[in-house]
């Protein structure tokens, strides 16, 4: 790995890591969610400061090329990710429908008792 690809690669991780650090302070980021992108950030940290560890995990798994593992890694971490965000949306989704459904019964409860109420005073 060329040294400006390192250099270029530490600061990108540096810099992604300050700016979801920054959004967690504004609270524009939930921690949960963050914890993935800095740990994300951290390891692409760890492969451009050592690179040798690439080369090592790719000799030990079998891999032709580290290139190779790096790309398979992280095709795997990202579909985990999608499967946890599917997860998410769709637990979300659920809560909506519950909460679409009560706020109609709560309406019609409402407007039960407002005509009850108009038909006593008339």
């Amino acid at each position: 790995m060329s040294v400006w690809l390192r250099v270029i690669l530490i600061f990108m991780a540096v810099a992604s890591n300050a700016y979801i650090l920054r959004k967690i302070r504004k609270s524009q980021m939930k921690i949960d969610g963050a914890l993935y992108w800095i740990f994300f950030g951290a390891v692409i940290l760890l492969l451009s400061i050592f690179p040798d560890i690439c080369y090592m995990l790719a000799n030990l798994i079998g891999v032709e090329s580290p290139a190779n593992l790096v790309f398979l890694v992280v095709i795997f971490i990202m579909l985990g990710k999608l499967f946890t965000q599917s997860v998410k949306i769709s637990q979300v989704e659920y809560r909506i429908s519950i909460l679409t459904e009560e706020v109609a019964i709560w309406r019609k409860q409402v407007e039960d008792e407002c005509l009850q109420d108009k038909n006593r005073k008339d």
